[in-house]
């Protein structure tokens, strides 16, 4: 529901940059390491994805898999130029099966599952490409988990549609909490878990309300949540909240969780 292509890959950028000072943690703390084969599921375009060699060094690789034939290839065109040893291909979670299977020796999974209308099929789809041992990581959102300070009007209608134009897709923008226990579910051992909430007062983690609720922007409209008069409304007050010195936002809270196949 997000817009996808080359507009929506700015934002991923931004995104990218604002959460890996917490992703990166929980990726060592979950097992990630040098020399590993790692999947990025629903890697966007690739800017977590090339982070992820920063950890796996020269000996490591890296696969991203994504829906979206135009943000694989700015990832294409980025891994080019900066890393030999990742490779990135259209596949299509829910409807294509996969191009290997046991392959790897870490799944990780951002911002995957909340965009899914079936994310426990999802996850044993990324099981099967994990070897004997492998580790699946997630990191996934509950949308409703966030918050401003002062109170916004603004800011509180974005989260409410946000949710709203997920659920009338058939997904739930509110996973996070359910992750762990869909893990255990899944058959997989030694499951860990882990909350963040990141928060900002200024710079580009401030931003990232607003740019999602642009980006959401079509979407809420085809959904007849709300209408352009109102979403427009909502975007510049919300423009003019995010500005405001005084004011701080959050991100989604943050599930963590990983575990052993």
């Amino acid at each position: 529901m997000i817009r996808g292509g080359r507009e929506g890959s700015d934002r991923l950028k931004v995104l990218d940059r604002v959460t890996w000072p917490t992703s990166e943690p929980f990726l060592r703390k979950a097992g990630l390491c040098e020399g590993m084969r790692c999947l990025d599921a629903g890697c966007g375009n690739g800017e977590t994805t090339l982070r992820l060699l920063s950890i796996l060094g020269p000996s490591g690789a890296v696969t991203g898999l994504d829906f979206d034939a135009e943000v694989i290839g700015i990832a294409q065109a980025a891994a080019q130029k900066t890393a030999r040893n990742a490779h990135f291909d259209v596949w299509d979670i829910q409807s294509d099966p996969l191009p290997k299977t046991g392959a790897y020796d870490f799944a990780y999974a951002r911002f995957l599952l909340s965009h899914l209308t079936d994310p426990q099929r999802a996850i044993q789809t990324l099981l099967q490409a994990l070897r004997p041992g492998g580790v699946l990581a997630i990191e996934d959102v509950d949308f409703r988990g966030h918050f401003s300070y002062p109170a916004c009007r603004a800011f509180d209608r974005y989260v409410e549609l946000y949710e709203a134009t997920g659920r009338r897709r058939g997904t739930d923008p509110l996973i996070g909490p359910r992750l762990h226990g869909m893990l255990v579910d899944a058959g997989l051992k030694e499951v860990g878990l882990n909350v963040v909430s990141p928060t900002f007062c200024d710079g580009e983690g401030k931003r990232m309300a607003l740019l999602t609720l642009k980006n959401i922007r079509g979407s809420v409209s085809d959904a007849g949540l709300a209408s352009k008069a109102e979403i427009a409304q909502t975007v510049d007050e919300l423009e003019t909240f995010t500005k405001d010195p005084r004011s701080i936002m959050s991100l989604p809270r943050l599930f963590q969780v990983w575990g052993a196949k």
